[in-house]
């Protein structure tokens, strides 16, 4: 007697939402030959009979059902692209994401969590959420910052160091100084930038305030850095 097949009774709702589920745990779309699809879909299948499916019904395959859905195989992050996400945030709560704010799709533009994002961080070198928040400056962003306030920290940091507050050699460090509120150079340069003036480098060349340096340690640093710019 021949052995009935199981046909599952597919639905792209039912798929998109076991796409969903696999994405949140493995933070990559699931391909064909992934295996079994249980877990995720709901009902016994496997990744091949939902690539099968969608293929019958006019979805193309389970890699371009996922892409079309915004699931894309490998998060696409950059630094630049998650500090946007982080202002984004910002601008919308008050405050820096945490790992516990779930979906951040509407802020980093593919399907993801801040979890993922955290984790995203954490393997290429930026630590985490947090950290990453500090070092962008987000978690100052709070701070009302004026820019006749800026220029007058900048002149003054200037008339000291002989040299202008570079975001890449002295962007941690502290800029209450020359500001008058607790903050570093990093969450100057951002505000700066977010609020259309492009960042310290290019206010502080508007302002005709150039590096020169007249203290050893910020003559090498300015010098290194220059060094590493021009590779």
């Amino acid at each position: 007697m021949a052995r009935q097949k199981n046909r599952a009774a597919h639905s792209s709702e039912a798929i998109e939402k076991g796409v969903r589920k696999f994405h949140k745990r493995h933070n990559r779309a699931p391909v064909s030959r992934e295996g079994d699809a249980t877990f995720y879909i709901g009902y016994s299948t496997n990744w091949n009979a939902v690539n099968s499916w969608l293929r019958n019904h006019d979805y193309g395959t389970l890699p371009q059902f996922c892409k079309e859905k915004g699931f894309l195989k490998k998060p696409r992050h950059t630094p630049r692209s998650l500090k946007k996400a982080f202002y984004a945030f910002f601008e919308e709560t008050g405050r820096a994401p945490s790992d516990k704010d779930g979906d951040a799709t509407l802020y980093v533009g593919i399907h993801t969590t801040w979890a993922l994002v955290g984790n995203w961080l954490s393997l290429n070198g930026h630590t985490g959420l947090r950290a990453f928040a500090r070092k962008t400056g987000v978690h100052q962003a709070a701070i009302d910052f004026k820019l006749e306030i800026i220029k007058k920290g900048i002149v003054q940091f200037h008339a000291e160091r002989g040299c202008t507050p570079r975001p890449y050699i002295y962007g941690t460090s502290d800029a209450a100084p020359y500001v008058g509120y607790p903050t570093n150079w990093t969450a100057v340069n951002s505000w700066l930038f977010h609020n259309g003036f492009r960042g310290i480098v290019p206010l502080c060349t508007n302002m005709r305030i150039y590096d020169h340096p007249t203290d050893k340690t910020s003559r090498i640093c300015v010098e290194i850095a220059e060094a590493l710019c021009r590779g």
